[in-house]
């Protein structure tokens, strides 16, 4: 989602979730959790999923989501706009959301964490935020960007000095402190076991554009880049559990808006990792979430292009680090996965719901047969209706709920929004028949995430 900085450098950061990792272990049980409104991000905590959501008309929330228990919610904020900027990590032992508020300059942000259960405690903040803060998750070991705000906050021309700070989850146990060289500013983050990590720093150039380098950090110092362009972005995505550093840069060279790179230990050369398409642009972390104890494996949303006039296949694939050994997690068309999480055994991505609003899903990753997100379905089932006070009334059938878009071609008064339940229910359409005793009308059925239909009914007085 575009954010703006100040006129010499323009920054921005794409709705974030979750690159993570996936073992070839026992499969889990299925769940699908629906969800009212909008889902903006996931991460795993423990048993739990941890979940920013945008309800219509409130503020964005993030709540605690534990299979037989009502939701919790940790936070609760007024932001309110599709633009405004959620990240979120976490583990068992410990949990970080940032937020970034969009306004027509600055948004203010903050930072908060603490134990998944909750109180979180806020540990930064910005009057002037320009993207929303990375942050990161090891085990109780919590790592975000301090600092980095732009100045003065009421006219901003410059962004001030970063650090990146380490915490325990224990609020008694002292902060550590790392500082950014220059004018770096860490756009994501990525935390290991003993505070080490990496940091993606974004730096102004004179041109008004952008750098970008990946540089891995210990606990009292940020080392030599790992990778370094000087146009463009790179974000830094996670540690594989063989020491693999996985990092994406925008824009591509090839066909693609993103490519995903990963540095084996051993050659310290970047390579292209290859999903089988083109990861989502949409879907791109601007923080590696769903950290824990990482594995072998990297799990991303890929778009995979069709050779005939069919509708592209958008899938959650898993890899090797090194690109081999392609798993598909699960696989949808109309209606498409819009965000993944990742830990250990267990994989959790969100999708439209067809009745409204949202659902998550979680999955063993070690399951053999990909998932099938079904697309949403209606039915016409009408062939004659009779105009009473100026409408007709539509017998339609959804199997498992339906919203979209209803009209009558010709003969009518525009459109009507329809959000129905499983089941077979009556919509009443506006249709004007003038002086004729009788018609034949076209009535569509635009459904959210699944194929138009449309049929022809006989309408008398």
């Amino acid at each position: 989602m575009p954010r703006f900085a100040p006129p010499w450098v323009a920054l921005f950061a794409i709705q974030c979730c979750a690159l993570g990792t996936a073992a070839s272990t026992a499969a889990a049980a299925t769940t699908v959790t629906p969800v009212r409104g909008e889902i903006r991000a996931v991460v795993f905590s423990g048993d739990a999923v941890v979940i920013a959501r945008q309800p219509p008309g409130d503020g964005l929330k993030v709540e605690r989501l534990l299979p037989g228990a009502p939701a919790q919610i940790l936070v609760r904020t007024r932001l309110e706009d599709e633009r405004d900027e959620v990240s979120l990590a976490g583990s068992a032992e410990a949990l970080a959301v940032a937020v970034n508020a969009a306004t027509e300059g600055f948004g203010g942000s903050r930072v908060l964490i603490g134990p998944p259960v909750g109180p979180l405690r806020e540990v930064a903040r910005c009057r002037a935020g320009v993207l929303v803060p990375p942050v990161a998750v090891a085990g109780s070991q919590i790592a975000w960007r301090d600092g980095g705000c732009a100045r003065p906050a009421r006219n901003p021309n410059a962004i001030g000095p970063a650090t990146i700070a380490i915490a325990n989850v224990d609020p008694l146990l002292p902060a550590r402190r790392i500082s950014v060289p220059g004018k770096g500013l860490p756009a994501s983050l990525v935390l290991a076991a003993g505070d080490t990590g990496l940091v993606g720093l974004l730096l102004p150039q004179p041109n008004d554009e952008l750098s970008a380098r990946i540089r891995p950090f210990a606990p009292t110092a940020i080392g030599a880049p790992i990778a370094a362009r000087q146009s463009g972005y790179l974000l830094a995505l996670g540690i594989l559990g063989d020491g693999t550093h996985v990092f994406a840069e925008i824009p591509s060279s090839k066909d693609c808006i993103f490519d995903v790179f990963a540095v084996a230990p051993a050659s310290g050369r970047p390579r292209v990792v290859a999903f089988g398409g083109c990861p989502d642009p949409t879907a791109l972390p601007v923080v590696a979430t769903g950290v824990g104890p990482l594995g072998d494996r990297i799990v991303a949303i890929a778009a995979q292009p069709r050779r005939d006039t069919r509708r592209a296949t958008t899938a959650i694939v898993s890899v090797r680090g090194d690109g081999g050994d392609r798993r598909v997690v699960a696989r949808g068309t109309f209606r498409t996965p819009l965000g993944v999480a990742a830990e250990g055994d267990r994989v959790a991505w969100w999708q439209p719901r067809c009745a409204g609003g949202s659902e998550i899903v979680v999955r063993g990753a070690g399951e053999s047969e990909a998932a099938v997100i079904s697309s949403c379905r209606a039915e016409i089932r009408s062939r004659s209706a009779q105009v009473r006070d100026g409408r007709i009334g539509v017998r339609v059938r959804c199997p498992h709920g339906c919203t979209g878009l209803a009209s009558v071609e010709r003969i009518g008064a525009g459109t009507k929004r329809f959000s129905l339940a499983a089941g077979t229910h009556t919509l009443r359409l506006r249709v004007a028949l003038g002086r004729r005793a009788r018609a034949r009308v076209r009535v569509e059925l635009e459904v959210d995430s699944g194929q138009t239909k449309s049929a022809r009914i006989s309408v008398r007085r």
